[in-house]
């Protein structure tokens, strides 16, 4: 049995393929993006006991829930907090900044961190979401400015980590980014069906002050991000209905947004209530 990973540009067909090879090889395992999964970290919290147990006593309502979606590698705890719906507020983004992407890790411990779990991981039968290029590209060239010559240098490293003889990699190319590009926007709208855009003002500093402004020298950009209040891009992840019929989407970055209501109506009599 492989080990098989599946890989594309969003809005590719990753998901419909991970489906399709579901069906079709029922013995395998499969891993979607904010699983549990023994090589990726999407979408999951990676804490030290200490953090741990902080988060266990910041949400008492959710100890269950929490231990429920936790397992515990050598001295750490990682939780997929996306599995866990819930209404207590602030609990998805106070979990979510212990993930190991959007720059919350320098380079070099993002590093440690993959190759470690690639190199220890020896299992097979298992089917792959976006475990090996995505989150970790994008990481590299949003938050850590990384040349093409250190992703590739980074994967070369990688691969020795892995185990050869089980590893299969699917990448579903596109053909058309641009249409790619749009099944996205469809995808991501709000309740109005409107594609959510976002406004961007970028303060360059004061023309000719070297003390509030970006200047570029003869060298290798090193401007980086070091603070974002927004949310990263998410996926519906799962929903869940309430007592009053208002349908909750769970989104894969820890939000929640109310997408539709199911008409509710109370009976005086309800055994008195014939089919149509």
């Amino acid at each position: 049995m492989k080990n098989i990973f599946i890989e594309g540009l969003q809005g590719a067909g990753k998901s419909t393929l991970l489906q399709t090879l579901t069906q079709k090889f029922p013995a395998y395992h499969t891993y979607r993006e904010g699983d549990l999964c023994p090589v990726e970290l999407a979408w999951c919290s990676y804490m030290t006991g200490e953090q741990y147990q902080i988060a266990l006593a910041k949400y008492p309502g959710l100890d269950e829930e929490i231990r429920k979606w936790t397992c515990k590698e050598e001295d750490h705890y990682i939780v997929a907090y996306t599995r866990i719906l819930t209404d207590y507020e602030g609990f998805h983004k106070y979990m979510e900044e212990f993930e190991i992407y959007n720059g919350r890790r320098g380079l070099e411990e993002l590093e440690r961190i993959i190759f470690h779990r690639f190199h220890k991981f020896e299992g097979s039968g298992n089917l792959f979401e976006c475990a090996f290029l995505q989150n970790i590209v994008e990481d590299m060239i949003l938050f850590h400015q990384a040349s093409d010559e250190e992703i590739i240098d980074f994967y070369q490293k990688l691969f020795t980590q892995v185990n050869k003889k089980s590893f299969v990699l699917l990448y579903l190319d596109s053909e058309n980014v641009e249409s790619n590009i749009r099944t996205i926007m469809e995808e991501r709208v709000d309740e109005q069906g409107n594609p959510y855009r976002q406004t961007l003002n970028i303060n360059l500093g004061t023309i000719g002050s070297f003390k509030d402004t970006i200047t570029q020298s003869a060298s290798k950009s090193t401007t980086k991000a070091f603070y974002q209040d927004g949310y990263t891009m998410g996926y519906l992840d799962n929903f869940k209905i309430d007592s009053s019929g208002i349908i909750t989407g769970v989104y894969s970055n820890g939000t929640n947004r109310t997408i539709g209501q199911i008409a509710m109506a109370t009976f005086a009599n309800d055994r008195g209530l014939e089919k149509a």
